[in-house]
């Protein structure tokens, strides 16, 4: 499976999950696909695609890694997870949408 992202972690505790539970990073490390992203209290990361797309990862979040979809159809390139939500984000040229599944950090 190729690599979707990065995962750069900022400040505070960053794990990441890719299927066999939550690991903490100590540096930017690989994600695939459906791979997640979990900050602590008074943590953050970013989630940094292929093509420059960035996903801020605040405290306190659990974020999907998917596709740098989320940053094509006029939004930003610096985008801002937001907690207890689901986005959806229409690409436009063939209708297909991304979704990102964001759900708070359990404590």
């Amino acid at each position: 499976m190729a690599t979707a992202a990065t995962v750069e972690p900022i400040a505070g505790k960053v794990s990441l999950n890719s299927g066999k539970g939550f690991k903490d990073l100590s540096g930017v490390t690989s994600a695939n696909r459906g791979a997640k992203v979990m900050t602590g209290p008074n943590s953050e990361a970013t989630i940094v695609y292929e093509d420059g797309c960035r996903v801020h990862v605040a405290a306190g979040q659990v974020v999907s890694v998917t596709t740098s979809a989320i940053c094509h159809a006029g939004a930003p390139t610096q985008v801002t997870a937001l907690p207890d939500a689901t986005m959806a984000i229409a690409l436009g040229v063939a209708g297909v949408a991304a979704v990102i599944a964001l759900q708070p950090a359990s404590p």
